[in-house]
């Protein structure tokens, strides 16, 4: 366990129309953010979200094409390759009631996404993991 100090929030909003992923890692990259909680509410006009098939060592991807009020999105940022990382799960949630989730892959469609990346002091590193083939934090 590795002990972090906050250093500042940054609140933003994803207009409709843009690719949930693409803004946040857009946003991350642009602020040099290496280090920080992610979380946010909204709705999307459809969604692509992943479930991990661990025997397999990668995301099945599962299509979600009609409106979902976003219940809610969290996640990090971290770093890997050497630029800012943005790892986000979802909660979405339909006229019903029911709920849908996963880890938010490209090709989720914003209606509305207000939310906050809580900058930490520091970074992480998330490098390949061999034993669960996943990129994971290295040096926590």
């Amino acid at each position: 366990m590795k002990e972090f100090l906050m250093k500042r929030a940054w609140a933003f909003r994803i207009q409709r129309g843009k690719d949930l992923m693409e803004e946040l890692t857009r946003m991350a990259q642009e602020h040099r953010i290496e280090l920080a909680l992610v979380s946010f509410i909204g709705g999307l006009e459809s969604a692509k979200v992943g479930y991990f098939r661990k025997e397999l060592g990668q995301y099945q991807e599962i299509s979600i094409p009609w409106h979902r009020e976003i219940l809610a999105g969290t996640g990090n940022v971290s770093v890997k390759d050497g630029k800012p990382f943005v790892h986000v799960h979802l909660i979405l949630g339909d006229e019903m009631g029911h709920t849908f989730g996963g880890h938010a892959l490209p090709g989720c469609a914003v209606f509305l996404a207000e939310g906050f990346f809580y900058e930490l002091e520091g970074s992480l590193e998330r490098k390949m993991d061999p034993n669960i083939r996943l990129a994971a934090w290295v040096n926590v």
